[in-house]
């Protein structure tokens, strides 16, 4: 059985080069463009779920990473034998999961985005006088271009918010490196 496509997945064209229009029905043009639709809602439904983990997770490397941050430099400020590998690992683990934090924050302001449904101002006489069933073709070619864009835009949240946590999730292993690496060279 072959694996169906996610909504991630599939095809970066123009709908025109996908699609012949060879005069099909009004009731087929109806359901292409009801699936677009449906199809442009399930984008939307997964960039909002997205967004939500990324500033989840944004708030979560931003506050530990103003911890280690202040409990590396109260440990600077009292000199109390810390010594400098474990400052520098303090800093260099502050520093690691702000940029997870600062990835996830970019990952979940996802920028643009492209809802179903259109705006009525869009549809000129051109339109509103010509055949309906082009008007549904014009319709379903518009919303290919947007299921295009907005796969896109999911792409890069999901690009974004994945980095994010490997950089966030490696932090106590920057930290370790660090240390151990000046440790080693102080010796």
């Amino acid at each position: 059985m072959a694996k169906a496509p996610s909504l991630l997945e599939g095809p970066d064209f123009r709908g025109e080069a996908a699609v012949a229009w060879e005069g099909p029905e009004e009731k087929v043009l109806r359901e292409v463009v009801r699936l677009a639709e449906l199809h442009l809602s399930s984008q939307l439904t997964l960039v909002s779920a997205a967004g939500q983990r990324a500033s989840s997770l944004a708030g979560i490397f931003g506050t530990a990473s103003t911890a280690l941050l202040g409990v590396t430099l109260v440990a600077i400020g009292a000199q109390r034998g810390f010594g400098v590998p474990l400052m520098a690992a303090g800093l260099a683990a502050a520093v690691t999961m702000f940029t997870g934090c600062v990835l996830c924050a970019l990952s979940a302001s996802s920028g643009k985005w492209m809802p179903p449904g259109t705006d009525p101002n869009t549809w000129g006489d051109d339109v509103l006088k010509g055949p309906f069933e082009e008007a549904l073709q014009g319709q379903a070619l518009n919303y290919q271009d947007w299921i295009v864009f907005n796969r896109r835009a999911l792409r890069r949240t999901a690009l974004l918010l994945r980095w994010g946590i490997y950089v966030g999730a490696s932090t106590p292993a920057v930290a370790i490196a660090v240390w151990v690496g000046l440790t080693a060279a102080a010796v």
